[in-house]
């Protein structure tokens, strides 16, 4: 992927006064400026998720598992761009590159395939089974912060 390519695709994420080089560890350039969020931006951000998080509760479950599915079929269609970007941004191998996006595109297409029933509504055993009955209900739980790997 082109340096320009990076550009846009980074180019919706707006100007800012601050910004973190990222360096492309096969070459030791820059390979593009990733812009530094205020605090309020990220409140305003985290606002936006929030709302999201709200009607994606309200999506059914076999809904979101067609949208698992679909996220999986727009990673099969632009692979190359992706894997591109992955090697741009890591300086790994194609193979390594590919290792990384397999993980994701493999975890989609299984939550998109299993989503209804992992999710389901589910009885469990108890002490007491003639007189009391337990069930299992997952709920969303809404936006989280998490730091993660950087490579991963």
């Amino acid at each position: 992927m082109s340096d320009s390519g990076i550009a846009q695709l980074l180019g919706s994420l707006g100007q800012h006064a601050e910004s973190v080089e990222i360096i492309n560890p096969a070459s030791g350039k820059v390979a593009y400026r990733l812009p530094q969020f205020t605090y309020d931006e990220v409140l305003a951000v985290t606002h936006q998720a929030r709302e999201a998080s709200a009607q994606w509760v309200e999506t059914s479950v076999n809904d979101r598992a067609k949208i698992a599915l679909r996220l999986h079929d727009l990673m099969i269609k632009h692979m190359e761009r992706i894997l591109d970007l992955i090697q741009f941004e890591t300086g790994k191998t194609r193979a390594g590159a590919f290792e990384d996006f397999a993980g994701a595109l493999f975890a989609a297409r299984h939550y998109g395939k299993r989503a209804p029933k992992l999710l389901r509504l589910t009885r469990t055993k108890t002490d007491a089974p003639f007189f009391v009955k337990n069930y299992v209900d997952y709920d969303a739980v809404g936006v989280v912060g998490v730091i993660t790997p950087w490579n991963f």
